[in-house]
């Protein structure tokens, strides 16, 4: 066997488990990142792993994700990072859960760094001509990549399973709201989807700004009444949920009688003038009768 790109290195559809039996070659105290592209219809990583070829003490590594710098052919932006993950102290693969979402036929740099072990700890790797994989002894996998590091054309055991992408779908929503004037409001959409999906809501089909999350959530007024509705979507596509029609319900007298003085036999008319919703309907009171 060896190390192999859509294998056991760069982006895999499953994690690999058999020894690479590739060279061995220092990797604690290095920054270390894998060149390759997001495959046709990749949407997510969900899982970083290296080779951890030898038994060495414990110690802490990071895995992260860099963009591409097509002038230089190295790491550029980090996109990702996970800073705190247990080395362990046997051989094997060293594998770390996370969340990330990509775009499909991208160049990405798929990084590790591996603190000091007493014992030098060791990965596999194997000669690839294209000039895949970058090092450089830096304390952490910094933001952007650490400058002055070395180019090379050996592919080391470093992968990123990804999950291929799924347009958004929406499996839950708000229904329409009722709520008194002051009270909060919380509407709600919720989806799935690879990548993650974004959002954005609507008011009257019109956009608000900075209303990018699956809920939406602010303290009633009157003229927050209307017809809300929310736009998820990824690089796969875009749906929208059905319209949330909210009513916000107040009462307010808008004008009145003032105090009255008549003679005994003469007319008295009283009055007031309210606005709300529901429509306001009226009883009147004589003494609190």
């Amino acid at each position: 066997m060896a190390v192999v790109l859509g294998t056991n290195a760069g982006f895999v559809t499953v994690a690999p488990t058999a020894d690479p039996a590739g060279t061995t070659t220092l990797i604690d105290t290095q920054a270390v990142a894998v060149k390759d592209t997001a495959p046709v219809g990749s949407g997510k990583i969900t899982e970083i792993g290296w080779w951890c070829d030898n038994a060495t003490e414990e110690t802490n590594f990071e895995v992260g994700l860099y963009s591409h710098n097509a002038s230089s052919n190295k790491p550029a932006t980090r996109l990702y990072v996970d800073t705190v993950n247990a080395k362990g102290t046997a051989a094997g693969w060293k594998t770390v859960v996370v969340d990330w979402n990509i775009t499909a036929e991208t160049i990405y740099w798929i990084a590790i760094k591996v603190d000091n072990t007493a014992t030098q700890t060791n990965i596999d790797r194997n000669v690839d001509a294209t000039r895949i994989s970058i090092v450089t002894f830096s304390g952490s996998l910094s933001q952007p990549w650490p400058a002055g590091s070395t180019e090379t054309i050996w592919c080391r055991a470093i992968y990123a399973v990804y999950e291929s992408g799924q347009a958004p779908i929406i499996i839950d929503q708000s229904d329409d709201t009722i709520v008194e004037e002051g009270n909060l409001v919380n509407l709600f959409v919720t989806a799935t989807g690879v990548p993650t999906p974004e959002y954005q809501w609507y008011k009257n089909d019109i956009l608000l700004d900075g209303e990018i999350n699956d809920t939406l959530s602010f303290i009633s007024n009157r003229t927050d009444a209307g017809t809300y509705k929310c736009k998820v979507y990824n690089t796969e596509g875009e749906v929208y949920s059905d319209p949330i029609a909210l009513t916000v319900q107040y009462l307010e007298v808008t004008a009145q009688s003032d105090n009255q003085a008549v003679n005994e036999g003469e007319s008295v008319n009283l009055f007031v003038i309210a606005t709300g919703i529901p429509e306001p309907e009226y009883q009147w009171y004589f003494k609190n009768v």
